[in-house]
């Protein structure tokens, strides 16, 4: 794990404290001390991670790398991450949102106009799981150096005051459309642990405590969530971002990025890529060895399932909500920007709270130029391209880390999507999949990016299937024989009541009507290598 520092000067009207790291190499957060940020983390699968009510996200409350992979190792993938937006309104380009410095408190914007107080007990990181009553929380106790008397009570805590009526999903059992914790169930319907909170960048200085632009009315609902009991997303957390356009303001050409810092063990040695097929940005080791990982490094990404909505076609299909549109589309990525330290390439990081070198830089990052305004070349084919190193590293073919320019070393990368337009009152969904993969014997870290491309895919099945929230399969394990023969093996299982209750199921319309059986080469699997 890794702490870091920025330091850069700007007069500030308010008393702020600054958190010093135990090194100089990137920007740290600014804080007004009489606003108490709130955190919650994410722990229920593969992943432990920190998420806080500001936008912020992924980096522990002493600034040091808080995306813990695998959970309970005490070694991170990610510093830090945040969603960003980037706009114009009445011709002004503004930015906003969670990087380095968080432009957003927590809360909403309440019916009269103002910011909800942020300092409210309300005002907080929800987190429920449908089964804390009876689960056993030795993940969590273990995790959050909690006792299980603790971890239960918030729990409970949050369930019965869990803030459907602020936007905060729930399973409607009784389908009357009001949540009543006595019978409903709080959370992403399906899900293992669901985490939520609103926020808003309604105070001006916070808002220019990023990059230097000024509030533009936008509340932000934010809603993570990941599975323990489907295995093949135990390494995936899902994020639902909800924008809310509360000004009386047209945003025209407007961007969201995915910002993170990457730190995969050692931050020093690590290099980016992007899949443009996938929507996925990713990082691994630069090195064939990690200072923290040693040779079995993971990889960490970012994938957009569901970008911005916009007018499309007759043909195309659109989803916001859950709800097919027809004649709209989901925006893909639209560029992948890496970004570089201290290289003056064009490509360094924006300047926090610095409108010229901060808001225009990043707004020219959000549509796939550098910070000059300028298109750039792949170095390989020489085209113009709005994508960095878009190449493959483990077939060696295009334009990839490690062939040209820089060294290993510490990275950023922005995933954008857009553009779009925002009228007053307009809301826009953004889904993104934050991913890792490997970190365990036998997975290099070439391996450990095709494993996250695999699992990649398992996140997209999710999303197409609406993360199956709508169907009521039994998760218990069947009780299955293993006899191992050369080259044969035999499975058997038995009718229990768990096999009845798989069986004999209907969901979604569909009757049960067999197993299919998969034999895959290796553990770095896709479905298309399999038998």
């Amino acid at each position: 794990m890794n702490s870091k520092t920025f330091l850069y000067s700007f007069l500030f009207i308010f008393s702020y404290t600054l958190i010093i790291g135990s090194n100089d190499e990137t920007p740290k957060k600014l804080k007004k001390t009489n606003i108490k940020e709130h955190y919650s983390k994410f722990n229920i699968n593969n992943i432990s991670t920190f998420i806080y009510n500001d936008g912020n996200a992924d980096i522990d409350p002493n600034g040091n790398s808080g995306f813990i992979y695998p959970s309970g190792s005490n070694k991170a993938v990610v510093f830090s991450s945040g969603l960003v937006w980037g706009g114009k309104v009445n011709g002004k380009i503004l930015v906003g949102g969670s990087t380095y410095s968080q432009g957003l408190y927590g809360g909403k914007i309440l019916e009269n106009g103002k910011a909800e107080d942020p300092n409210d007990e309300k005002v907080r990181v929800y987190r429920v799981r449908p089964d804390y009553k009876t689960s056993d929380l030795k993940n969590e106790i273990l995790d959050e150096n909690k006792s299980e008397e603790e971890i239960r009570f918030q729990y409970e805590k949050d369930w019965n005051e869990w803030p459907a009526i602020d936007g905060a999903p729930f399973n409607d059992e009784d389908n009357d459309g009001i949540y009543n914790p006595e019978i409903d169930i709080p959370g992403i319907p399906g899900a293992s642990q669901t985490l939520w909170y609103v926020a808003n960048d309604l105070d001006s200085d916070k808002a220019k405590s990023l990059y230097g632009s000024p509030s533009m009315r936008i509340e932000l609902q934010v809603t993570v969530w990941g599975y323990s009991n489907f295995e093949v997303v135990n390494n995936i957390l899902f994020k639902k971002y909800i924008l809310i356009n509360k000004s009386k303001n047209k945003f025209a050409e407007m961007y969201v990025s995915q910002w993170s810092d990457p730190d995969v063990g050692d931050a020093g040695d690590d290099f980016v890529g992007c899949d443009t097929t996938l929507s996925l940005g990713y990082a691994y080791n630069g090195d064939s060895e990690d200072g923290v990982y040693g040779e079995f490094v993971p990889a960490v990404g970012f994938k957009f399932l569901q970008g911005p909505l916009v007018k499309g076609n007759s043909n195309d299909i659109g989803k916001f909500k859950g709800i097919i549109i027809n004649g709209y589309k989901n925006l893909p990525m639209s560029s992948f920007i890496r970004l570089l330290k201290n290289y003056n390439s064009g490509f360094d990081d924006p300047n926090l709270g610095d409108y010229e070198l901060g808001t225009l830089q990043m707004y020219y990052f959000q549509q796939g130029i550098d910070a000059f305004g300028n298109n750039f070349i792949d170095p390989v084919n020489k085209n113009i391209t709005k994508f960095s190193v878009p190449g493959d590293p483990i077939t060696k073919s295009g334009w990839y880390e490690d062939i040209i320019e820089y060294f290993p070393g510490d990275r950023r990368m922005l995933l954008n999507s857009g553009p779009f337009t925002m009228d007053s009152g307009d809301t826009q969904e953004v889904i993104i999949a934050e991913i890792a993969a490997g970190g365990e014997p036998t997975i290099d870290r070439f391996e450990a990016i095709k494993l996250l491309k695999a699992y990649n895919g398992l996140a997209q099945e999710f999303y197409n299937y609406d993360f199956y929230q709508s169907a009521n399969v039994p998760q218990d394990q069947l009780s299955i024989n293993k006899i191992e023969l050369d080259r044969e093996i035999i499975l058997t299982w038995y009718e229990d009541e768990n096999t009845k209750n798989i069986e004999s199921g209907e969901n979604l319309g569909y009757s049960f009507q067999g197993y299919t059986i998969y034999q895959f080469p290796n553990r770095n699997f896709s479905k298309s290598e399999a038998i």
